[in-house]
């Protein structure tokens, strides 16, 4: 639990690409409906592990707020990556417009950045690549668990 948030992660071996490709936003969209609801979470963490063709391995991560409390908080990480987006570009040039989370949480570096795919991500949600081949979830979860307190911290102290 993240903030009174339940989340669920779970992890695939298909790239989001392909499965927006295979199964469409709106089945997509009613399975991870499903999903959340058989298991009682608001926020679902969609990791994916899978080849890249001739580049060899890669890392996507889907977020999806299945409640109104989880969508609040996933905006508020959006926002907050975006402004990183905005600022600089602190990956390789090789991989343009990506933001390190370690501005979110310093000792866990997720290189994230936004999928083309994005923008067909089931709603209210949003996809990553994770050009950080090496954070499993053992990496992801207390990451973005970092990362969502913090948001709920500066929430808090912006309503006090």
């Amino acid at each position: 639990m993240l903030s009174g948030v339940h989340v669920g992660i779970s992890s695939i071996g298909v790239s989001i690409a392909d499965m927006l490709a295979r199964d469409g936003t709106d089945s997509l969209q009613l399975a991870l409906r499903s999903w959340a609801a058989s298991r009682h979470v608001d926020l679902l963490v969609v990791m994916t592990g899978h080849s890249n063709g001739p580049e060899g391995y890669a890392r996507d991560l889907g977020l999806w707020a299945a409640t109104p409390v989880a969508k609040g908080m996933l905006s508020a990480l959006v926002r907050t990556i975006a402004e990183l987006l905005s600022k600089v570009c602190v990956c390789p040039d090789t991989q343009p417009r990506c933001v390190q989370v370690a501005e979110l949480q310093a000792e866990k570096d997720l290189k994230l950045r936004p999928l083309e795919e994005s923008s067909s991500w089931p709603q209210p949600g949003v996809a990553f690549a994770q050009l950080n081949l090496k954070a499993t979830r053992k990496v992801v979860q207390p990451a973005l668990a970092a990362a969502f307190e913090r948001l709920a911290r500066k929430a808090a102290n912006d309503i006090s």
